[in-house]
């Protein structure tokens, strides 16, 4: 009878351990951020600025980091 009991008890606090963790991992959904248009965007893009000197002047322009293409179709003086 004591055995019965003691894997009784046994089995009650593992299946207390058991749910404990099996749901201990929690899966992270995206961050979706709605536009009014009713376009979804995950993320924003990194837009980084690029200088130089030209002709003596000095000049900018825009570069997209997460999407790798230029913002800006030409170099723009700076005033």
């Amino acid at each position: 009878m004591r055995k019965k009991a003691a894997l009784l008890l046994l089995m009650v606090v593992g299946l207390q351990f058991a749910s404990e963790y099996s749901f201990a991992a929690e899966v992270q959904q995206p961050v979706e951020y709605s536009v009014s248009s009713g376009i979804q965007v995950l993320s924003q893009d990194k837009i980084v600025y690029k200088f130089r000197v030209h002709n003596g002047k000095q000049q900018y322009r825009r570069w997209n980091a997460t999407q790798q293409c230029w913002v800006d179709p030409a170099w723009i003086d700076m005033p």
